[in-house]
Protein backbone atom coordinates (compact mmCIF):
# COMPACT_ATOMS: atom_id res chain seq x y z
CA UNK A 1 0.00 0.00 0.00
CA UNK A 2 1.49 3.35 -0.96
CA UNK A 3 1.94 6.02 1.70
CA UNK A 4 -0.64 8.46 0.30
CA UNK A 5 -3.28 5.73 0.28
CA UNK A 6 -2.37 4.65 3.81
CA UNK A 7 -2.58 8.27 4.98
CA UNK A 8 -6.07 8.58 3.48
CA UNK A 9 -7.18 5.38 5.20
CA UNK A 10 -5.84 6.66 8.52
CA UNK A 11 -7.57 10.03 8.06
CA UNK A 12 -10.79 8.22 7.20
CA UNK A 13 -10.59 6.21 10.42
CA UNK A 14 -9.94 9.40 12.41
CA UNK A 15 -12.96 11.00 10.77
CA UNK A 16 -15.19 8.01 11.50
CA UNK A 17 -14.14 8.01 15.16
CA UNK A 18 -14.74 11.75 15.43
CA UNK A 19 -18.19 11.46 13.84
CA UNK A 20 -19.07 8.53 16.10
CA UNK A 21 -18.18 10.62 19.14
CA UNK A 22 -20.17 13.61 17.90
CA UNK A 23 -23.25 11.49 17.22
CA UNK A 24 -22.87 9.81 20.63
CA UNK A 25 -22.88 13.26 22.23
CA UNK A 26 -26.04 14.17 20.34
CA UNK A 27 -27.66 10.86 21.34
CA UNK A 28 -26.79 11.52 24.97
CA UNK A 29 -28.35 14.97 24.78
CA UNK A 30 -31.49 13.49 23.22
CA UNK A 31 -31.65 10.89 26.00
CA UNK A 32 -31.01 13.36 28.80
CA UNK A 33 -33.84 15.55 27.56
CA UNK A 34 -36.12 12.60 26.88
CA UNK A 35 -36.00 9.13 28.40
CA UNK A 36 -33.29 10.05 30.93
CA UNK A 37 -34.86 13.33 32.10
CA UNK A 38 -35.10 12.09 35.71
CA UNK A 39 -31.38 11.32 35.75
CA UNK A 40 -30.58 14.66 34.15
CA UNK A 41 -32.59 16.46 36.83
CA UNK A 42 -30.45 15.07 39.69
CA UNK A 43 -27.10 16.00 38.14
CA UNK A 44 -25.41 19.12 39.45
CA UNK A 45 -23.10 21.33 37.40
CA UNK A 46 -19.65 19.75 37.05
CA UNK A 47 -20.95 16.24 37.90
CA UNK A 48 -19.13 13.60 35.90
CA UNK A 49 -20.65 10.32 34.80
CA UNK A 50 -19.44 8.01 32.03
CA UNK A 51 -22.19 6.93 29.65
CA UNK A 52 -21.88 4.27 26.97
CA UNK A 53 -24.19 2.80 24.35
CA UNK A 54 -25.46 0.15 26.75
CA UNK A 55 -27.30 2.88 28.66
CA UNK A 56 -29.54 3.31 25.61
CA UNK A 57 -30.08 -0.34 24.65
CA UNK A 58 -33.53 -0.71 26.18
CA UNK A 59 -34.78 2.74 25.30
CA UNK A 60 -38.27 3.04 23.84
CA UNK A 61 -37.29 6.31 22.11
CA UNK A 62 -37.25 5.60 18.36
CA UNK A 63 -35.04 8.62 17.63
CA UNK A 64 -32.49 7.45 20.17
CA UNK A 65 -32.53 3.92 18.75
CA UNK A 66 -31.86 5.27 15.26
CA UNK A 67 -28.85 7.19 16.60
CA UNK A 68 -27.59 4.09 18.43
CA UNK A 69 -27.91 2.04 15.23
CA UNK A 70 -25.95 4.70 13.34
CA UNK A 71 -23.21 4.73 15.98
CA UNK A 72 -22.92 0.94 15.85
CA UNK A 73 -22.72 1.06 12.06
CA UNK A 74 -19.94 3.65 12.17
CA UNK A 75 -18.05 1.57 14.74
CA UNK A 76 -18.37 -1.55 12.60
CA UNK A 77 -17.18 0.31 9.50
CA UNK A 78 -14.16 1.78 11.30
CA UNK A 79 -13.27 -1.64 12.71
CA UNK A 80 -13.56 -3.27 9.29
CA UNK A 81 -11.41 -0.65 7.57
CA UNK A 82 -8.82 -0.90 10.34
CA UNK A 83 -8.76 -4.70 10.11
CA UNK A 84 -8.50 -4.71 6.32
CA UNK A 85 -5.49 -2.41 6.53
CA UNK A 86 -3.77 -3.93 9.58
CA UNK A 87 -4.30 -0.77 11.59
CA UNK A 88 -4.71 -0.76 15.36
CA UNK A 89 -8.00 1.06 15.86
CA UNK A 90 -7.17 1.70 19.54
CA UNK A 91 -4.65 4.31 18.41
CA UNK A 92 -7.53 6.41 17.04
CA UNK A 93 -9.97 6.11 19.91
CA UNK A 94 -9.82 8.80 22.56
Amino acid sequence: MNQKYKNEIEETIKSLVAQRNLIFERALNVAMNGVLTEINDVFENNDIYEFDLSHFDDSSDSNLQLLVDLIKSIEKTAESIANLNSIDLKEYIE
